[in-house]
């Protein structure tokens, strides 16, 4: 769940980014996963489902770091925050992320999605 104030536009990397309203500073507290927020789904269950709506689970989801069987969705714009080598968050800690540096308001955020999905492969 975001704790900052968010907006989506255009973005340059991939489709839809998310742009942070406020400026940030280095280590400031920008996500925390929230199970009371987030939707995390039983892996099993949305491979019965329409194969449209796995796709969208696929796209938009990660693996829960604890248990296997569950997926995290965010509901927020947090979603839509884009992969970079080179990220301007940090979400070594799993359950949180942070500024990686001074982020000014309307600055796309950033993150590399092997911090908190292993293994992750970016598709064509």
């Amino acid at each position: 769940m975001m704790l900052i104030p968010t907006e989506l536009k255009a973005s340059s990397i991939h489709g839809l980014g998310i742009y942070t309203l406020v400026p940030l500073t280095k280590g400031m507290h920008i996500w925390t996963l929230n199970p009371e927020f987030e939707r995390l789904l039983n892996e099993d269950e949305v491979k019965t489902w329409p194969q449209f709506q796995q796709d969208f689970v696929y796209k938009y989801t990660y693996p829960h770091p604890q248990n296997a069987k569950l997926l995290i969705l965010e509901v927020d714009n947090g979603r839509f925050m884009n992969h970079s080598l080179t990220p301007n968050t940090d979400f070594s800690s799993i359950y949180d992320g942070y500024a990686r540096a001074d982020i000014p308001a309307g600055t796309e955020l950033t993150c590399n999605y092997n911090e908190f999905h292993p293994g992750f492969e970016m598709t064509p």
